[in-house]
């Protein structure tokens, strides 16, 4: 698991307020083994599920002063649990299906709406 630092400061993204581009800035700062995010970016595609995914809602909260507490985590990512239960000494076991993948874009858009 890697631990998330706030390669852009919080009272610069706080000063500016949530915009896509910040938004953008601060997942290319954390990831950089992403070529680039877009909005169409699918954050599963980029390695990002369970602890690591709790992390990056836990610093876009404190970067954008908004709230995931009703963020339906289970309909976007897998639990940490689930990815640990799928790897046994007989092979990979099948794990829940993701239905709809979170992209930026959808990220965003939840943000925008629960804002602090």
């Amino acid at each position: 698991m890697n631990k998330l630092q706030p390669h852009v400061t919080t009272s610069y993204l706080r000063v500016m307020g949530l915009t896509v581009e910040h938004l953008l800035t601060l997942l290319q700062a954390n990831y950089p083994h992403t070529e680039r995010f877009t909005l169409h970016t699918e954050l599963r595609d980029e390695s990002i599920d369970g602890d690591d995914a709790v992390e990056l809602l836990a610093l876009l909260e404190q970067h954008f002063g908004v709230s995931f507490d009703n963020f339906p985590f289970r309909q976007y990512f897998l639990e940490e649990i689930e990815i640990a239960r799928s790897l046994s000494w007989f092979g990979l076991k099948r794990v829940r299906t993701i239905e709809t993948e979170l992209t930026v874009h959808l990220l965003y858009d939840y943000m925008r709406e629960h804002a602090k």
